[in-house]
C-alpha cells in the first residue's frame, strides 16, 4: 500500500487536507480460473478530501 497526504493547518483547531491511496489486494477466493484476476487481484486508488478540527487539545 502506498499512501500521499498534503495538508493545511490554518490555526491550531482546524486543518484540511487531501489524500491518496494506492492500494493492492490479494485475497484467495475460488473462483473458475476465467475470474481469477477479477476477484482476487485488485488494484484501487482511493482519493480523499476533508476537514480535521482538532477540539480536545488546542495547544498541541
Amino acid at each position: 500500500m502506498l499512501r500521499s497526504e498534503l495538508g493545511y493547518r490554518f490555526d491550531k483547531t482546524a486543518a484540511i487536507f487531501i489524500k491518496a491511496t494506492l492500494r493492492w489486494d490479494r485475497m484467495e477466493i475460488d473462483t473458475p480460473s476465467v475470474l481469477d484476476d477479477y476477484f482476487n487481484k485488485h488494484s484501487l486508488l482511493l482519493p480523499v478530501f476533508g476537514v480535521r478540527l482538532h477540539l480536545q487539545n488546542p495547544d498541541g
